[in-house]
């Protein structure tokens, strides 16, 4: 129990930086929020099948919001 409370607290700190980011550098942030709704639902409709958990989604969150992170820098 108290692994997972440590769990969240950490996704809680992480998604607060990842917000931070994407705000800075995400070109089109409504995109990477329907990516990551999508991703987030075929994860969920899928939980039967592949049988992951909580760590597994907020991988995939973190992963959908940032997926395009980058691509507005011309270098």
């Amino acid at each position: 129990m108290e692994t997972e409370i440590v769990q969240a607290a950490t996704f809680a700190k992480a998604i607060i930086k990842v917000n931070e980011v994407s705000r800075a550098c995400d070109s089109d942030p409504g995109h990477s929020e329907q990516v990551t709704n999508l991703a987030l639902a075929v994860f969920d409709a899928l939980k039967p099948l592949h049988q992951y958990g909580t760590s597994e989604r907020q991988i995939l969150e973190i992963a959908s919001r940032l997926h395009d992170i980058g691509c507005q820098k011309q270098f």
